[in-house]
């Protein structure tokens, strides 16, 4: 069957469980009993059930950039490999992000923090790993060494102090204060949406997009990425902690800026309508082959926790 012609939640499936399965035997490998807590601890938080969107918009962002879903082994391996890079840093960055000294979660996905299973210091570390773990796995790419050395500069540029761990500081340093709607933006670009553009990055990079595809497809990001967190900051108010897999409220309760408190959460859901049609305006232009990325964003928008 011709992969393209899936319906949404069988391409959805499939993928998780391929990115999952990938997930699994990479962690799996190289065990050694010294380390079992800290492997224990990586695992813990990488396979517990995320939603794997990062990983599934890499695979949409090269479908919308190639096409099609080229049948070769290599294609598909680097693909994969690709998207689970994107899934260990984004595992990493929620684990870093419960910690007391961060944003102070003690529930992720349904169940305890990575810290309060395992200690401040092992989560660090299990963090810390998956990181490095990300950018080693890059490497074992088969794909030219040009291609291997632009997804490495990308998802360092995004995970870094110019991406979400800067977006992360900003947020931290601004509790209780009065920012500017541009700052807002700017802050959560960097915070939430550094990583996701890195996701339709990855994409097109690997199907050798044109600069004309790669220009449509980061201007489609950089609205995805203010579409998830003003996705996440109204679900933050109105879920309760059972729905999110986290502690709700969480925002208000630190006096953090984000949308709903900017602007209110009926305003809020107004400018996610506005920002959706001007999503799907900018990829028209890539025609039928956009459709993945159109469901994903759909997706982001209506997902409930």
């Amino acid at each position: 069957m011709n992969k393209n012609n899936l319906s949404f939640s069988t391409w959805i499936s499939n993928n998780i469980k391929n990115i999952n399965d990938n997930l699994e035997k990479i962690l799996q490998n190289h065990q050694d009993a010294k380390l079992s807590v800290l492997q224990e601890a990586m695992k813990y938080s990488t396979l517990s059930d995320g939603k794997r969107i990062r990983a599934l918009l890499v695979h949409a962002s090269f479908l919308a950039a190639h096409g099609c879903l080229m049948e070769k082994d290599d294609v598909l391996l680097s693909i994969d490999k690709a998207a689970i890079a994107i899934e260990l840093i984004h595992s990493y960055s929620l684990i870093h992000d419960d910690l007391p000294v961060m944003d102070n979660d003690c529930m992720r996905r349904g169940k305890p923090s990575n810290h309060i299973v395992f200690g401040e210091a092992i989560a660090i570390l299990a963090g810390d790993s998956l990181q490095s773990l990300a950018f080693e796995l890059i490497t074992c790419i088969p794909i030219s060494y040009e291609i291997r050395i632009n997804l490495i500069k990308n998802l360092a540029e995004s995970a870094g102090y110019l991406g979400m761990a800067g977006g992360q500081a900003i947020d931290l340093t601004n509790m209780g204060n009065n920012i500017s709607y541009e700052e807002l933006k700017n802050m959560h670009s960097m915070k939430t949406g550094a990583i996701i553009a890195c996701s339709i990055k990855f994409g097109y990079i690997l199907a050798g997009a044109n600069q004309v595809v790669k220009c449509i497809l980061d201007e489609f990001a950089y609205h995805l990425g203010i579409i998830f967190q003003i996705v996440d900051d109204i679900l933050d108010v109105t879920s309760d902690d059972k729905q999110l897999g986290k502690t709700a409220g969480k925002d208000s309760k630190y006096n953090k800026p984000t949308y709903v408190s900017m602007f209110g959460v009926m305003k809020s859901r107004k400018m996610l309508e506005k920002l959706r049609d001007k999503a799907i305006n900018i990829i028209k232009p890539l025609g039928l082959s956009n459709n993945r990325l159109l469901e994903m964003l759909d997706l982001i928008i209506y997902r409930n926790y």
